[in-house]
């Protein structure tokens, strides 16, 4: 007989900004027990599924959902989810995602699988038992809202591509964060680390943050441009600068270092620009839409359609439930979009997006610098999934 819901105990806890947010342990008829806790971004999308704040989320999950969703048959992942978007939008992005991942890991619990294996094989329409590791974008710097310096953009990246293993690009970005630390104090800037585990400190000109960058890579003798790539969150939508300014600066950038990967280049309103950066032919760049698609399968869609992107953001407690963020990829991938899972600034040591991008196949993940407790728990967990299928296979 399938297991069910039996209890539930939500609370508030603090997340990696010192800010309130929601977890919950869920158990069922069996007396399995999971944990779920959810993120909170700070640099948010207009169209982004709002939040409400955790306490009255704690007080609506325990005196109005849990009577709700109490003998919820597990293993019914739609419609559980559909059972709390019937809730209404005034449940909140937060409150009905930490109950969704919570579900699907006791979900995978009662069948004895781990989160990654009960996705792809139940709620994809992957039909492969074969996983595809993906890249690791590792946030080296911060800027813009994430950092209290002068920087514009948000995040710096160092994109390994080593075309081996996970692990070996996750060292690889382990040596270059190391490294980096020794560049800046040598060039008597700050090793301050902002939100999400990147560096901190004050440059007049953005740019030159990829000159340190490539001395980094080089000192540890990987090669910028072969081995490592760069790539920015520009998130326009809180920069004061002009679309024609930015513009520029990414025709510089280009020009003179190895930049693949650009996120929200523009504001969510500046849909010319998009398109302008979209056409040139002489770049490999990845334009991906964070800000301006939100997880949310009709936007993809709708700029996909349109040639604005060619690549986009998942991240769920955008849209609300494990359900819709599976939407949103999958229209993602009948568009051909790159696909790329991430974490928020205001992060948990909640670990269920790494299983969740290995299982839906994303071409990429970006979860943080290779530092503090919240961001390397995403990547451990990859770096122990992959280790788990090597000796798995080893030992056949």
């Amino acid at each position: 007989m399938p297991s069910r819901i039996k209890n539930l105990f939500p609370r508030v806890i603090i997340n990696s900004r010192c800010e309130k947010t929601i977890e919950v342990d869920l158990i069922s008829d069996n007396w399995e027990k999971v944990t779920a806790s959810t993120p909170s971004g700070k640099s948010k999308g207009k169209k982004e599924i709002a939040e409400i704040k955790p306490d009255e989320a704690v007080n609506l999950i325990e005196n109005k959902i849990f009577s709700e969703i109490k003998g919820f048959e597990l293993c019914q992942q739609t419609k559980f989810d559909t059972l709390l978007n019937n809730l209404g939008d005034n449940v909140g992005s937060n409150t009905k995602l930490v109950l969704s991942i919570a579900y699907l890991k006791l979900s995978s619990l009662s069948l004895s699988l781990e989160n990654y294996a009960y996705i792809r094989h139940y709620l994809t329409k992957i039909d492969k038992s074969f996983y595809n590791f993906p890249i690791p974008h590792f946030n080296m710097v911060n800027g813009g809202v994430h950092a209290n310096n002068s920087l514009n953009f948000q995040e710096f990246l160092v994109i390994p591509k080593l075309k081996a293993s996970f692990k070996e690009n996750y060292w690889a970005a382990v040596d270059i964060y190391q490294s980096l630390k020794t560049v800046l104090i040598r060039s008597g800037l700050g090793t301050t680390i902002a939100d999400e585990g990147g560096y901190s400190f004050d440059l007049k000109d953005d740019t030159k943050v990829f000159d340190l960058l490539k001395i980094a890579c080089t000192e540890k003798s990987l090669s910028p441009g072969k081995d490592i790539f760069f790539g920015i969150d520009a998130s326009a939508d809180n920069l004061h600068k002009s679309a024609e300014n930015l513009s520029s600066i990414y025709e510089k950038i280009v020009a003179n270092y190895p930049l693949i990967y650009i996120e929200d280049p523009y504001t969510e309103n500046e849909y010319k620009y998009w398109l302008n950066i979209m056409s040139k032919k002489n770049h490999n760049l990845l334009i991906i839409g964070d800000d301006l698609t939100v997880t949310n399968s009709q936007y993809i869609n709708q700029y996909a359609q349109k040639k604005m992107i060619n690549g986009v953001i998942i991240k769920p407690n955008q849209i609300g439930t494990v359900t819709q963020t599976l939407e949103a990829v999958e229209t993602a991938k009948k568009n051909h979009l790159k696909i790329v899972v991430s974490h928020r600034s205001g992060e948990t040591n909640d670990d269920f997006i790494a299983d969740f991008a290995l299982a839906v196949e994303a071409d990429g993940v970006k979860f943080g610098a290779p530092a503090r407790g919240e961001r390397v728990a995403k990547y451990n967990r990859l770096l122990k999934i992959e280790d788990s299928l090597i000796n798995k296979t080893n030992n056949k």
